[in-house]
């Protein structure tokens, strides 16, 4: 008896030994603690703040979308870095570059330099302004006469139709850019109107009234329309400034034009006589005789003393760069200044030295540009 009851308690220990190390053996299963930010990988869209009112919202991040065990990545790192970075971007920049920068572009002045354009060996091109000195005692000498300066050209050509002459059937363009330099490539409209500005200071410092036709080269006003627009204003001449061109490089010199017959045709003559010989003494350049021509609208509608003035030749390579230097167009000036004070003050208009008759045809080498 004593023997079974040892037997049962020997067993009874075996069997609580045995279950002792089956229970050191088993691991543990461990239940996650839940981190407080664990819902952002498993709800999209929560790691993102909410949108701006003009930025657009971020997508969801496809990462997010993916869920990891907790044990195996670090807590939602996703909260961590800025949503929508474009949010930091300036908006709108375009709205601080100046809007219609063309309102900011001077309006036409008279100021010569602000007209001229560079061009190779162009002299106007340095920005350098003539200059003409008028004496105390040379003042007021053409006091009461009233002048017309047309500056011949313009920056863009018109090549629409108007009659040559009044009643006449034949036409011509209403008027052309003009001749260029051979050398300094100065448009020849630049060159007449720097010189026109520089008259009209020295025949308003000697007291005339002066009237021009236009002080900018960004105009339309064709030769007819010049020449009414005088007639309009009862002057007593008309000084028509050009520059000349020739298929002969060596051509140079001052050439004057006039019309044959009709209102003003004889005073017209008459002041050219006097103003080609001042011109050619205050230049010392070539002078030829007077010319009449009876093919230029703009003496052929004019009913007042009208003059067409070809100060040079733009084809000469010399007379070229000296009729774009400052210097020599006061020369010009101080020339057609001479000239006028002479005639207005020692010949009266009621008696020109001369009648004009129409002159031979000149050789195309020679024929001063078209209007």
């Amino acid at each position: 008896m004593m023997r079974n009851k040892r037997t049962l308690i020997f067993l009874a220990l075996m069997l609580a030994l045995l279950l002792g190390l089956t229970a050191c053996t088993a691991k543990p299963v461990d239940t996650p603690t839940p981190s407080p930010n664990a819902g952002t990988t498993d709800a999209p869209g929560d790691a993102s703040p909410a949108p701006t009112d003009d930025t657009p919202a971020a997508p969801a991040n496809p990462a997010a979308t993916t869920a990891q065990p907790a044990a195996d990545a670090p807590t939602a790192t996703a909260t961590a870095k800025p949503a929508a970075t474009a949010t930091t971007k300036p908006t709108a920049t375009a709205t601080s570059k100046p809007t219609a920068t063309a309102t900011s572009k001077p309006t036409a002045t008279n100021t010569p330099s602000s007209e001229v354009s560079a061009a190779p060996g162009n002299p106007m091109a340095a920005g350098n302004t003539p200059s003409i000195d008028i004496t105390e005692e040379s003042k007021g000498l053409l006091d009461g006469v009233k002048i017309g300066i047309d500056p011949g050209h313009q920056a863009h050509s018109n090549s629409a139709q108007e009659p040559v002459s009044p009643g006449s059937k034949e036409t011509k363009a209403k008027v052309s850019s003009g001749t260029q330099g051979v050398k300094t490539r100065v448009p020849e409209y630049e060159v007449n109107l720097q010189v026109a500005l520089l008259l009209r200071d020295a025949l308003e410092a000697q007291g005339a009234t002066v009237y021009m036709t236009r002080d900018t080269n960004d105009i339309d006003i064709s030769n007819v329309e010049r020449a009414e627009m005088m007639n309009e204003l009862g002057v007593d001449v008309v000084l028509r400034l050009h520059c000349n061109g020739s298929t002969n490089q060596s051509t140079s010199g001052i050439g004057l034009y006039v019309k044959s017959s009709g209102d003003g045709a004889e005073e017209s003559y008459a002041i050219s006589e006097v103003l080609i010989a001042a011109m050619g003494e205050a230049t010392g350049a070539n002078t030829e005789s007077v010319h009449v021509r009876d093919t230029y609208s703009g003496l052929n509608w004019s009913t007042v003393p009208s003059i067409l003035v070809e100060m040079g030749y733009m084809s000469n390579p010399d007379e070229d760069e000296k009729l774009c230097s400052p210097e020599y167009q006061s020369d010009l000036v101080h020339g057609m200044i001479d000239g006028l004070i002479t005639y207005f003050t020692e010949h009266p208009v009621s008696a020109p030295s001369a009648s004009p008759s129409v002159s031979p045809e000149a050789s195309a080498s020679s024929v001063p540009d078209k209007e």
